[in-house]
């Protein structure tokens, strides 16, 4: 996910899914290694790091998409 710099609202959106476990990229240059041609874009990768979620585009929640997002991949 590339939070534009933001990388305390991030931080804050984990722990508040209590999903410290995952990481978060912040970076200009990785969406082209992806397949994603426009910014912004949010590319969500599994465990085993595999690409399972792109969104391009600003989206209008965030925490929303991405939390049914998490709550789609396999358990642990």
């Amino acid at each position: 996910m590339d939070v534009a710099g933001k990388t305390e609202e991030a931080v804050s959106f984990l722990a508040a899914h209590h999903l410290e476990a995952l990481r978060v990229a912040v970076s200009n240059g990785w969406p082209q290694e992806f397949g994603v041609i426009g910014t912004p874009a949010t590319v969500v990768i599994d465990r085993f790091g595999q690409i399972q979620f792109v969104h391009a585009g600003q989206l209008p929640d965030l925490g929303a998409i991405l939390g049914k997002d998490l709550e789609a991949l396999p358990a642990p």
